[in-house]
């Protein structure tokens, strides 16, 4: 069975060296691992692929502490009481190809919004572009972003859309947050 000349390819997500530091037996600092991240999940529906760099359960934490996520659960960015720093890529989405945002987005997807890969979590969202360039669409706008720009997004509505014909990596520290009461808003 050959593929639709339209259907989009498979992504390739980029590797992403990661080298974690510590101590000998000594103190001396030394490089504990060094290579790719061993935990890369690519969510073809929403073109995005995820490589989790590090993850902590609790701030603060030890410096000593080195979590990995059970690689048969399912991918979750935020971590309760903690926070996670990964490394997104996000493929550019042929025109005319459906997003399933629900199945990429399940536990943060927002109903009947204007893009379907509109999503919120009770986090803050620490972003930076690495390359390539990439819009973020909030409620009633959209920012477009580019290697070297930062972004905070504070537990609003938001989806990702790369309107460029390259891939955009993006690196988040996304920290878990609490909400505001209703009406507070700022």
């Amino acid at each position: 069975m050959s593929t639709p000349t339209n259907a989009p390819k498979r992504m390739q997500p980029k590797a992403v060296r990661r080298v974690v530091t510590g101590h000998d037996a000594t103190g001396k600092a030394v490089v504990v691992d060094d290579g790719q991240s061993p935990d890369i999940e690519v969510i073809e529906d929403a073109r995005i692929a995820i490589a989790d760099m590090w993850r902590m359960s609790s701030v603060p934490t030890s410096v000593d502490a080195w979590e990995r996520r059970d690689p048969s659960a399912p991918t979750t960015i935020v971590i309760t009481g903690g926070l996670n720093f990964a490394i997104l890529q996000f493929d550019p989405i042929p025109e005319g190809t459906a997003i399933d945002g629900e199945a990429a987005f399940a536990d943060a997807h927002v109903e009947n919004a204007r893009h379907p890969a509109m999503h919120r979590t009770e986090t803050v969202d620490f972003g930076i572009v690495i390359s390539g360039s990439i819009t973020l669409l909030l409620d009633t706008e959209d920012v477009t972003l580019s290697a070297g720009d930062v972004v905070i997004q504070r537990g609003t509505n938001h989806a990702w859309e790369n309107r460029g014909d390259v891939p955009c990596q993006m690196a988040f520290v996304i920290v878990d947050a609490q909400s505001l009461p209703s009406g507070t808003f700022k």
